[in-house]
């Protein structure tokens, strides 16, 4: 019953992140043909957050950051995320350091969990957003320290 409980709960928090999501883009939504968002939180609840996207009218993604050091070009609330990284413990589920939101052209979102505690393993700051865009968004590491670097994050998220 709990466990029902939990899980109706969980899937009204999905929707209604990725709802609030939606809602503060300044993209057109009908003019979307595919999102990619990668929320990161290490664990003391500190936030990164990247999004890319392309739209029907133009093919290249388009790449925003919003994150907690006062960079901020995007409209994406870090606020959303946290308070539902934060949910996610308050129902017991297992703690996730990475989310990623896909959204495809027919407005259809999918969500990915990461378990691996990212800052414990990283080298440096941009290792994350490296490995995200070369494995959602096919962009090859331009130097062979950071396709060495990939190559580890790998490993460790196979083993996971």
């Amino acid at each position: 019953m709990v466990y029902q409980q939990n899980l109706i709960k969980w899937e009204e928090l999905q929707a209604a992140t990725v709802q609030d999501i939606f809602s503060i883009m300044k993209t057109d939504i009908e003019d979307l043909k595919e999102f990619k968002l990668l929320a990161s939180f290490d664990k003391y609840g500190s936030a990164h957050i990247p999004f890319y996207f392309k739209t029907k009218s133009n093919d290249n993604w388009i790449y925003y950051l919003d994150d907690e050091r006062g960079k901020r070009n995007a409209s994406v609330r870090t606020d959303i995320l946290r308070d539902f990284w934060e949910a996610t413990k308050e129902l017991g589920l297992e703690e996730w350091h990475t989310l990623v939101l896909y959204i495809d052209e027919n407005n259809i979102p999918r969500l990915e969990f990461g378990y691996v505690d990212w800052s414990e393993h990283l080298h440096g700051g941009n290792d994350l957003l490296n490995y995200f865009e070369y494995k959602y968004l096919d962009v090859e590491p331009k130097t062979e320290e950071t396709k060495n670097i990939i190559q580890e994050m790998k490993k460790l998220e196979d083993k996971q």
